[in-house]
């Protein structure tokens, strides 16, 4: 009972613990409730601002609120605002710029063509309704200045949120989002006319998030952790747009806008927010700088404002988070120089660029980037011809650092380490005839090739005095033993593996498993220099977890590959065909029965040719006209899966093949003998029109996979899925990639083009294909379900990949969004896939990673949901 107690205790105390870890935060938003601040809503509403411990409360906006005041003084410690917040700075609002939601502002004037106002030179002595706030936009103001109109020059009637005043003639102009009231006049069938800053150069920022000083400096952690996961949010709802209309409309819809009018105003706003592609959220201090210049102009500024101090900078802010002491300062102001030596082989953790030995890249020179970005220094390469060279330059003192370095009892005679900053975990390698291997015991009698003068080379000798190791002049060499089987295996860290994999095509090694140690990178400092050490111990500390994976990131997913020759493929396929073709005719010739299949395999030819020479017209086709986008990117995105499909073609003729030639060749032995048996040869002769329709069939289904028609049918959905996996299956079955089928016999029939559903599983299969294959778990499983309710039919695709990366999932049916390497992917597959369920289907394809249990093993992947409404289901 005692014991029970204390654990309650425990319990309770470590409850409480976790519970102040959650802070509450607020944000005074711009108006109510709409797609305007759909970001945030989706933010809240699929755990973004959960999973980094804020509960956010969004307050919504009402005539007595003044928000820049509220943020200040710290009722609000977030808020939205007009550009008009540059004022408040200028007036000594201590204030901060986050992020500009829209690049270019939905906000305008509006009149009715009835209102005879033919020109901004019309609006003297009419009546404007609009915001007190949003009269001093800059966007706005800038228009109606250009045009020599003043504030005394017109009425200004308080906004009352109806636009039924400009209807009925109560105020002359009107000031509204573009998203939002236009829709509502369309409706009514009003002719208008618009006044947009954006018509007379003004192309401003709006709904631009801010907060104070104040809360900054009392905790910057807290107001990063906002500013991402509220950014998460907005990229969320952009490519969610029809499931953040649905959480509008059921949570946050108190202005009862119809669905309509809210897909209305979220097509409007993406546009804004991304528009001329930047990136979503950027502010420009060129921009902001112009923005206040048009204030002044005006005379409405009051003091210059320091854009420095103005717009959250997170580099500046880490940087002065960075506290140095009197000797650091002086050792950087008067050092200015780092020398350092590289290992100048290691791609892609450092290495020389194209053999210039002042162009040093890799994962840890992106790191001394950062350091030197925040100290102002500049880290200087000493050029090396060897890793034991540079360790050598460092033993004499003629460089300051190695940038990259495992902490070893030798090195510790002539360098201190800073704390490890990558951390790596080491893959044994073999050929893919070799078993798993569970642990390093199990080859320590084995050979093992690895680079010289390696840290881990010293480490396994120590560990193991009689292990066999076998050492090479880099790492490709060791990969190059191993493939051709002169050593059994090798162990590198797997960036370094699936560099050197992937550039010289190794294709015949893969991870058999992995060791228990790990491979821990320090920046090693020379043995005196106790002060630079500390630095960069410092400066290291104040790198971020996100700028970590950011910059390995970059590296992590290199395959680089040669660029595949289609059209040899394709020659040596047709050759193949032809020859194949040529060698059934010979057979066949001796007997009479045959005629029937040398008419099929002519007429085949002539079919294949024909579809030789529509492919070429395609391929002609879309690179003259390329003003067609869609139809480039589909065919872009098509010729992808091509190559694998042309691939499982081969596999798969090679048994009918066999088959026809065994019994033709069976049968001119019987007839050289004279021991030709009419009834059985007849079904030899079921035999080959048996194999020559297979191959028939085969083609068949090539031929429709490329037909470029658009037209509609009634056709099954299982069908399409099985065909999928009877044209790439090859793909998956040599990565042990298996599939597991729910009601695969369920007969749904749908109503649209085949060939852009077949497109869009080839897809997302290749998807969890290349995660599956890039992930380390044992079980490699995809499941397809298929479920038909009232109002849809549902297919559901998912693997055991472990998932997408959190930050990149909003993003990933962007157009040329991909984590690959360019020569593995172009990132049009998802967004294509995106583009044909919701435009040619009217459904919606989605993802969200997801965990779940099979045959009692937890597993974790993505999973693809294809919905298509009923409408269209037969």
């Amino acid at each position: 009972m005692k014991n029970y107690r204390i654990l309650l205790l425990l319990s309770i105390l470590c409850y409480g613990a976790l519970a102040q870890e959650t802070k509450k935060v607020s944000l005074q938003l711009l108006w109510k409730h709409q797609f305007e601040f759909a970001g945030f809503y989706m933010a809240k509403e699929k755990g973004f601002y959960d999973e980094v411990g804020l509960d956010v409360k969004l307050k919504e906006y009402s005539f007595d609120v003044d928000i820049v005041s509220d943020v200040e003084k710290g009722k609000s410690d977030f808020g939205v605002g007009y550009t008009s917040i540059l004022l408040n700075k200028s007036a000594g609002s201590k204030i901060v710029l986050l992020n500009a939601l829209f690049q270019s502002s939905p906000h305008i004037l509006v009149s009715l063509e009835s209102s005879n106002i033919k020109s901004i030179g019309d609006f003297k002595n009419k009546t404007i309704m609009i915001d007190k706030d949003a009269i001093k936009s800059a966007t706005l103001l800038s228009m109606l200045y250009s045009k020599n109109i003043r504030m005394k020059d017109i009425t200004i009637e308080k906004l009352n949120f109806n636009i039924n005043n400009l209807i009925d003639g109560t105020v002359d102009i009107y000031s509204v989002y573009s998203s939002n009231e236009l829709y509502k006049l369309d409706n009514k069938n009003l002719k208008y006319k618009i006044w947009d800053p954006k018509d007379y150069g003004f192309d401003f920022y709006n709904d631009i998030l801010f907060t104070s000083n104040k809360l900054i400096a009392k905790d910057p952690k807290l107001v990063e952790k906002f500013q991402n996961a509220s950014l998460l949010g907005w990229e969320y709802a952009f490519n969610n747009i029809n499931e953040t209309i649905e959480v509008i409309l059921k949570k946050y819809n108190t202005q009862n806008k119809t669905k309509e009018a809210l897909k209305y105003e979220a097509r409007i706003l993406k546009d804004l927010a991304y528009k001329n592609n930047v990136k979503l959220g950027n502010i420009n201090k060129e921009k902001i700088q112009r923005i206040y210049d048009v204030y002044n102009l005006m005379g409405l500024t009051k003091n210059k404002i320091d854009l420095d101090d103005f717009i959250y900078d997170l580099k500046l802010i880490n940087k002065r988070k960075m506290i140095l002491n009197k000797e650091e300062k002086n050792y950087i102001k008067n050092k200015k120089v780092i020398k350092m030596c590289n290992n100048p082989n290691w791609t892609p953790i450092e290495f020389i660029k194209e053999n210039d030995t002042n162009q040093i890249d890799g994962i840890a020179i992106d790191t001394l980037k950062l350091i030197e970005n925040r100290l102002g220094i500049k880290f200087q390469n000493v050029p090396t011809i060897s890793w034991s060279q540079s360790q050598q330059f460092l033993k004499e003192k003629k460089c300051d650092i190695l940038p990259a370095a495992i902490k070893t009892k030798n090195r510790q005679e002539y360098a201190n380490f800073t704390k490890p900053y990558l951390d790596y975990k080491l893959a044994i390698i073999t050929k893919n005839d070799k078993p798993f291997i569970g642990n390093i015991e199990n080859i320590i009698d084995k050979s093992i090739a690895r680079k010289k003068d390696s840290g881990l080379v010293f480490k396994l000798r120590s560990l193991y005095p009689d292990i066999n190791i076998v050492e090479t002049n880099d790492y490709l060499e060791s990969l190059q033993k191993v493939s051709s089987g002169e050593v059994y295996c090798t162990i590198a860290t797997l960036p370094v593996a699936s560099y050197y994999i992937n550039l010289f095509k190794l294709d015949n090694l893969y991870i058999a498993g992995y060791t228990d140690m790990r491979y821990k990178l320090s920046i090693a400092v020379r043995k005196d220099d106790l002060t630079l050490l500390s630095i960069l111990e410092k400066s290291l500390s104040s790198i971020s977890k996100t700028e970590h994976r950011k910059i390995n990131g970059k590296w992590s997913d290199i395959k680089i590959q040669e660029s595949f020759d289609y059209s040899l493929l394709w020659k040596l396929l047709l050759g193949f065909i032809i020859v194949s073709i040529f060698f059934i005719y010979r057979q066949f010739i001796l007997h009479k029965s045959n005629q029937n299949l040398k008419q099929a395999v002519k007429e085949k030819t002539k079919e294949l040719q024909e579809l030789n020479k529509n492919l070429e017209l395609k391929i002609k086709q879309a690179v003259e006209e390329n003003s067609q986008k869609d139809k480039i990117l589909f065919s872009q995105s098509k010729m992808a899966a091509m190559g694998e499909m042309i691939g499982n073609i081969s596999h798969q003729w090679r048994q009918p093949l066999s088959i026809i030639s065994t019994v033709a060749s069976g049968m001119k032995l019987k007839i050289e003998y004279d021991m030709f048996d009419a009834k059985e040869e007849e079904k030899n002769l079921d035999t080959l029109l048996e194999a020559t329709s297979y191959l028939s069939n085969t083609i068949d289904d090539f031929k429709n996979f490329l037909n470029p028609s658009k037209s509609n049918k009634v056709f099954n959905i299982n069908s399409i899925i099985e065909k999928n996996i009877n044209m790439f299956g090859k793909g998956f079955t040599t990565h042990d990639i298996n599939f597991i089928r729910d009601k695969k016999d369920i007969a749904i029939e749908i109503k649209g083009n085949e060939n852009e559903l077949l497109q869009v599983i080839i897809n997302i299969l290749n998807n969890s294909k290349d995660a599956l294959i890039s992930s380390d778990v044992s079980e490699k499983l995809i499941f397809i379900d298929l479920e038909k309710s009232v109002t849809d039919v549902t297919v559901s695709i998912k693997d055991t990949a472990g998932g997408i990366a959190e930050e990149i999932l909003p993003k990933i049916f962007d157009a040329y969004f991909t984590t690959k390497h360019q020569s593995k992917g172009t990132g049009l597959g998802l967004y294509m896939s995106y583009q044909i369920i919701a435009n040619s289907f009217n459904g919606e394809l989605s993802v969200k990673n997801e965990t779940f249990t099979y045959n009692d093993i937890k597993y974790k992947g993505a999973k693809f949901t294809i919905k298509i409404p009923s409408s269209i289901i037969q």
